[in-house]
């Protein structure tokens, strides 16, 4: 239960990566929808992977990457920008390098901000096109085949004997699961730092 919101920001991240546990944002958006925060919104595990509707859910600031379930290169930075949240960087008018609002009217004026990696976004424009489909009509078919693709590595972990993050011999937690981060458990004999000098001698670096 949300008692107070001093902050008029909100940050909300979709999949939390560190634990393969996915955030009902829409259900956040209306416990908050009181308060009227700006939501600033991590869908950097998730977009492209499941299904995230920037516009249905209020996000105002949504912030995800090339890097991940659209396969490229961390080549990209993206930002989604609503209507509230432009008065709200207008109304700020931050002048830094690394400030939003000279995006704004980059579409008007052709003039982007600093020299764009072409290369980059054609490769998002083509990977867009190739694997969602014109009008996104293939997306339901990719956010199924994460979902099977989840499911696999999900199984073969427990056949290695290992156990996921949200594992359990009720399965109560089993639809805490992402279907984009698989979290699992470090072995019980032996620590991490351990299990990572290990993987690192192996040519392996994992994150944990």
């Amino acid at each position: 239960m949300v008692v107070g919101l001093r902050y008029p920001n909100l940050e909300v991240r979709a999949v939390d990566s560190a634990w393969d546990r996915p955030v009902d944002v829409e259900k956040a958006v209306e416990v908050i929808a009181n308060w009227k925060p700006d939501l600033v919104t991590n869908v950097v595990s998730s977009a492209g992977a499941v299904p995230v509707d920037i516009s249905g859910w209020n996000i105002d600031i949504g912030l995800l990457g090339s890097q991940k379930a659209f396969s490229l290169e961390p080549s990209l930075g993206i930002v989604t920008v609503s209507a509230k949240a432009w008065k709200q960087i207008e109304k700020v008018n931050y002048g830094g390098y690394d400030a939003l609002l000279p995006f704004k009217s980059f579409q008007k004026s052709g003039v982007f901000p600093y020299t764009p990696l072409w290369s980059a976004l054609d490769a998002m424009q083509l990977q867009l096109k190739t694997v969602y489909g014109a009008d996104n009509k293939l997306a339901a078919q990719v956010y199924k085949r994460h979902e099977e693709v989840a499911q696999y590595c999900r199984e073969r972990v427990k056949k290695m004997g290992l156990k996921l993050w949200w594992d359990s011999d009720e399965g109560k937690y089993a639809d805490l699961n992402s279907a984009s981060v698989t979290a699992i458990r470090v072995p019980e004999n032996t620590t991490w730092e351990e299990l990572d000098q290990k993987l690192r001698k192996e040519g392996v670096v994992l994150g944990g």
